[in-house]
Parts: C-alpha cells; sequence; structure tokens
C-alpha cells in the first residue's frame, strides 16, 4: 500500500469519500499491526470476543470499545498505537543505527540498537528486528513510542547481521539519518531508558575539562554523586555508568531521575526512569 495514495482520501477516521483505499487497505495494515503486536493466540482470541461476547454482535459499537477491549487482551493502554493511525494522515519514518561490542557471553555478542522517527507526528509502535548471530536467527522488539530509543541485548552468539522488521509487521517508511546534534559540550544521551540495573550517560567533552556527575531524585534530592576529575576526550564520546547504588548503600527505588552534569561549571541535564 502507498501511503500517499491513503493520504489522497483523509484519515480512517473521517475518509472522504467513505469506502475508499483509505478504509480498506490502511484498516486491514493497522489490525495486522495489532495481530503483531499482540501475537496471534491473544489476537484472535480479542476478534473472537469483540464478535461474540458482551452483547455486541446485532448491536452498536464505537472504536473506543474496540481499543478498550484490545487494550485489556493487550495488558496494556493502545490508544496511542491507534490514534495517529485512525486520525492522522501521517506515516512513521523510520531511521535504525546498531553498534556491537563484545558482552558477558563473548566478542560480538552485545547489541546496542537505536532507532528513532523523524517525522512530526509520534507514533506508539513495537518494532521487530531479526539478528542473525553465529548461534542462529533471533528476534528482538524495540518500543518507540518517542523520538528515539536505545535498547542493549546479550546475545547467544557473536552478531553477523541486523535487519528491521523484515517481515513488515508494522509499516514504516525509511527515513535518512538524523542531522547529528550540535557539538555542545554535556550531556548527550542517557540509556537504557528506562532501566533497570544500570544506566550509562553519554556526554561530549571538546577539550580536557573537570567533570562532576550527579543523579537526582523527583523531589531535587541528590541520590548519587561522583566527582570524575579532569576528563579527557575520548573519541566522539565519553561515557560514565551507573549501578544504581544510591548515597545508603542500596538500589534506589523506581522512579523519574535526572542526571546534571558540570563541566567546568557548565550544567547540562538528561532525563531517565528506573524500573524493577
Amino acid at each position: 500500500a502507498n501511503p500517499f495514495h491513503w493520504n489522497a482520501f483523509g484519515p480512517v477516521y473521517d475518509p472522504s469519500p467513505v469506502l475508499q483505499p483509505v478504509v480498506y487497505t490502511k484498516g486491514a495494515w493497522i489490525l495486522h499491526m495489532l495481530r503483531g503486536r499482540l501475537g496471534d493466540a491473544d489476537f484472535f482470541a480479542l476478534l473472537h470476543a469483540w464478535t461474540n461476547d458482551d452483547g455486541r454482535p446485532y448491536n452498536t459499537v464505537t472504536t473506543a470499545d474496540f481499543v478498550a477491549l484490545a487494550s485489556e487482551f493487550a495488558g496494556e493502554d493502545l490508544t496511542a498505537f491507534f490514534e495517529p493511525w485512525l486520525t492522522t494522515e501521517a506515516v512513521p519514518r523510520v531511521w535504525m543505527q546498531h553498534t556491537v561490542s563484545d558482552g558477558p557471553r563473548g566478542a560480538g555478542t552485545r547489541l546496542q540498537i537505536h532507532l528513532q522517527q523523524v517525522q512530526t507526528q509520534l507514533f506508539d509502535n513495537v518494532y521487530p528486528v531479526q539478528v542473525t548471530t553465529s548461534a542462529g536467527d533471533t528476534t528482538v522488539t524495540v518500543p518507540l513510542a518517542t523520538v528515539s530509543t536505545q535498547q542493549v541485548f546479550d546475545l547467544a552468539g557473536a552478531v553477523d547481521s541486523v535487519t528491521l522488521d523484515p517481515q513488515r509487521w508494522v509499516y514504516w517508511v525509511s527515513a535518512s539519518a538524523p542531522a547529528p546534534d550540535p557539538k555542545q559540550v554535556g550531556v548527550k544521551l542517557v540509556y537504557p531508558n528506562p532501566c533497570r540495573s544500570y544506566v550509562v550517560v553519554r556526554y561530549y567533552l571538546d577539550v580536557a575539562e573537570p567533570v562532576h556527575l550527579r543523579i537526582v531524585d523527583a523531589r531535587g534530592q541528590s541520590v548519587y554523586e561522583r566527582d570524575l576529575g579532569v576528563v579527557t576526550p575520548d573519541g566522539e564520546f565519553n561515557e560514565v555508568a551507573w549501578d544504581l547504588n544510591g548515597r545508603g548503600g542500596g538500589t534506589v527505588g523506581g522512579g523519574v531521575y535526572w542526571v546534571v552534569l558540570d563541566v567546568a561549571g557548565s550544567r547540562t541535564v538528561g532525563k531517565f526512569a528506573v524500573v524493577h
């Protein structure tokens, strides 16, 4: 299906005129993407429940009813997934970059995936990524509901190739790599986000400078602090990791935290979440 052909007839929710390809073709794609997100068992159970349960047969139903029922089967609120597909003419334009490094299972077994959508209207999609390794093929999933996300995977074998959604479970258009951020000193990325056991702060330096790291919670209280001393630029970016242990020695609780990085008196901030 050509998204530019869809655009000629408005959004699914308000086609003009009615009964056009935007209803049939794009509507089928939305169900196809829902199937990929739920998996076959839950998807077909959803369809059975929708057509048989709660007095729906021969009755009046709404889109909100279907979204609510689909959310029950998904175990998450799918409003943000459905809304842009139904109410706008936008299409996700997605860019992926990956890096391979040594991991706990051997050389070349750690995969970091950076996924970004570059259009104005943001979509809440889950993208399958096929990874070929020396131990065989596997598929990992990368949720993308914000502008960009970073995910790290430790795999059983060395990574040979990485392909974004080869079976096209999500409708998306390939985008060119976004322009790099201006080289401003300070925090560039906090990943993985959300994090469970560690977090890495990536930052940029143009010359050797004193660097001080602080982590603060939602109340503005410092839960971790570290003076890195005078740091020399190391390649394109420098990185520092935190194992989520706070001042008292125990792991900090779940919630939203902020990285506060002081570089020679200049302060930058990054936001991340901890989940347990």
